[in-house]
C-alpha cells in the first residue's frame, strides 16, 4: 500500500504529465490544421522539409509527422543548419510570431518528456516500478 505522500506525488506528477502532453498535442494539431501552409511555405528551400515530405507523404498523418521534424529544426536551429536540414535564409526570414509559437509548443513537449523520464526514474528508485 502506498503512503499518502506517494499517492499525492503520483497524482500531481501524472496530472502534470497529462497537462503538458495535452498542451503539446492540441498545439501540434493547431499547427497542422491551421498554420501548416505558412510553416511549410516559409521553409521552402530547406532540404530537411523536402526529404520528410517525400518520406511520410501527404495527408493529415504525414503533415503531423513532418511538423514534428520541423519543430525540432526550429527548436534547435543551429544543429539543423549545421547538418544541412534547415536553410539559414529560411530560418532568418521565418515569421517571428510563428517561431515563438512553434518554440513554445516544442519546449512544452520537451519539458514533458524530461518530466516523464524523471518520474520514471523516481518510480524505479522508489520501487514503484520494476
Amino acid at each position: 500500500m502506498r503512503s499518502e505522500q506517494e499517492t499525492n506525488f503520483l497524482l500531481v506528477a501524472g496530472g502534470g504529465i497529462f497537462l503538458l502532453g495535452a498542451v503539446f498535442f492540441v498545439g501540434q494539431i493547431y499547427l497542422v490544421f491551421f498554420r501548416k501552409d505558412e510553416v511549410f511555405g516559409a521553409l521552402h528551400s530547406s532540404s530537411g522539409l523536402r526529404r520528410r515530405r517525400t518520406a511520410v507523404g501527404e495527408g493529415v498523418l504525414g503533415d503531423y509527422f513532418t511538423m514534428l521534424s520541423v519543430g525540432a529544426f526550429l527548436l534547435f536551429p543551429e544543429r539543423a543548419i549545421k547538418q544541412g536540414e534547415l536553410s539559414r535564409e529560411d530560418f532568418i526570414y521565418f515569421p517571428k510570431s510563428l517561431l515563438r509559437v512553434v518554440r513554445f509548443l516544442y519546449s512544452v513537449g520537451l519539458v514533458g518528456a524530461v518530466f516523464l523520464l524523471g518520474v520514471g526514474v523516481v518510480g524505479v528508485v522508489a520501487g514503484w516500478l520494476k
